[in-house]
């Protein structure tokens, strides 16, 4: 139970996190990407985010390929550029509309689900992590499982908010 009589709620560090408006903030969230799904693919995909493909990639100690987790994916646009490099790429979003472009544009594995309930592969063991600005916690959440540990790094691509894309 959480301080508000019977609302959840949980601790990340200092921070406190209210479950139930979690949720709803997420169900909003994905409700406008599944209807604004064309619109955003058409006002983000010629971005130009090669600095930040280069900055991710060199951060990772191994030897490539690389096995990469794209949290909100969105319609695919880094998980093409990760495959055509070499990478074996996986993405992952709530928007059941950006996991259908994602798949058809990308050619690579695109989980559907929200970031508050993801069961990601056991088999997995991700090398690095692109995620949301916005949600920093689960990259935070992904590299602590015990799963993904056997990597020795797990570098950490916040993608932007839309007024600084295309920088770090």
């Amino acid at each position: 139970m959480g301080e508000r009589g019977n609302r959840q709620s949980k601790s990340y560090g200092s921070l406190r996190v209210d479950v139930e408006q979690s949720h709803r903030v997420s169900e909003v969230t994905i409700a406008y990407y599944d209807r604004m799904a064309e619109a955003y693919w058409d006002g983000t995909r010629d971005h130009d985010v090669s600095q930040n493909y280069a900055s991710l990639l060199d951060a990772i100690e191994n030897d490539p390929p690389y096995s990469i987790l794209d949290l909100g994916c969105g319609p695919g646009r880094d998980l093409r550029h990760f495959r055509s490099s070499g990478h074996n790429a996986v993405g992952l979003d709530g928007s059941k509309e950006f996991v259908a472009m994602a798949r058809s544009y990308s050619g690579c594995e695109v989980l559907h689900q929200d970031f508050l309930a993801m069961v990601l592969p056991q088999s997995r063991v991700c090398e690095c992590v692109a995620v949301p600005r916005a949600e920093p916690r689960v990259a935070e959440d992904i590299a602590r499982t015990p799963r993904n540990l056997e990597a020795p790094r797990h570098p950490v691509l916040l993608k932007p908010k839309r007024k600084q894309r295309g920088r770090l």
